[in-house]
C-alpha cells in the first residue's frame, strides 16, 4: 500500500473514531456533518493528489471538514437545536 493510501485510511479512522465519541446529541449531529465534511474532502484531496503528486491537499480537507461544520451549525441554528 503507497504512502497516500496509508494517509487516507488513517484520515478515514480517525473521522470514525471521532464520529463514534461524543458527550451529547446535539455535538454528535455537529461532529458527524464535519465528520462527513473531512471524509468528503479527503477523498478529494487524494484525487487531486493523484493527479498532480506536488499539490497540496490539506487545505482541500479543511475547508471541506469547515463546510461540513458550517452546514451542521446553520442547519442546527433553524432548528433551534443549539439555542
Amino acid at each position: 500500500m503507497s504512502t497516500d493510501a496509508w494517509l487516507v485510511a488513517a484520515a478515514l479512522a480517525a473521522t470514525a473514531v471521532l464520529l463514534a465519541v461524543a458527550p451529547i446529541d446535539e455535538l454528535a449531529f455537529l461532529l458527524q456533518l464535519f465528520g462527513a465534511g473531512t471524509v468528503l474532502g479527503t477523498l478529494i484531496a487524494y484525487r487531486a493528489r493523484r493527479r498532480n503528486p506536488d499539490r497540496d491537499t490539506f487545505p482541500l480537507q479543511v475547508r471541506w471538514g469547515c463546510a461540513g461544520l458550517v452546514g451542521a451549525l446553520v442547519y442546527a441554528g433553524g432548528e433551534g437545536v443549539l439555542w
